[in-house]
């Protein structure tokens, strides 16, 4: 990758989220408060508090909160700390990791890998262009 400067990085990781968030789909429910915390080239960190509308009718996390993050146990008042790296992109597919943590214990929640097609996004003018 090539470097870009983290004022860049910080308005495209921003910019994508407010897309998200404009969409008005399951995103903007189950994220609402995301907060992003850090980015560096490649990488991004945010934090989620989890709420009571996170959670199923036995009080865990939601499966369709947790397939949007990745697949974690998190219990209501925590605060969630996911640091994400793409670790490639290529013309067609980038390869992303992402590890959630507690943030008051650092304990290693779960941990997801994602292939996903960006031949399209590519294209996308919002993008910086690396």
């Amino acid at each position: 990758m090539t470097s870009v400067g983290t004022s860049k990085l910080l308005s495209l990781v921003r910019s994508v989220w407010q897309d998200f968030r404009a969409s008005g789909g399951f995103d903007v429910i189950a994220l609402d408060k995301l907060t992003i915390t850090n980015v560096i080239e490649g990488k991004v960190s945010f934090e989620l508090p989890i709420e009571k509308h996170h959670l199923n009718r036995l009080l865990g996390l939601h499966g369709g909160v947790t397939a949007t993050i990745v697949d974690v146990g998190a219990n209501l008042n925590e605060v969630l700390k996911i640091d994400a790296e793409c670790v490639k992109v290529g013309k067609t597919l980038a390869f992303t990791t992402i590890d959630l943590r507690n943030k008051e214990t650092g304990k290693l929640i779960a941990q997801g890998r994602h292939t996903k097609f960006v031949a399209i996004a590519h294209q996308d003018n919002r993008n910086i262009k690396v």
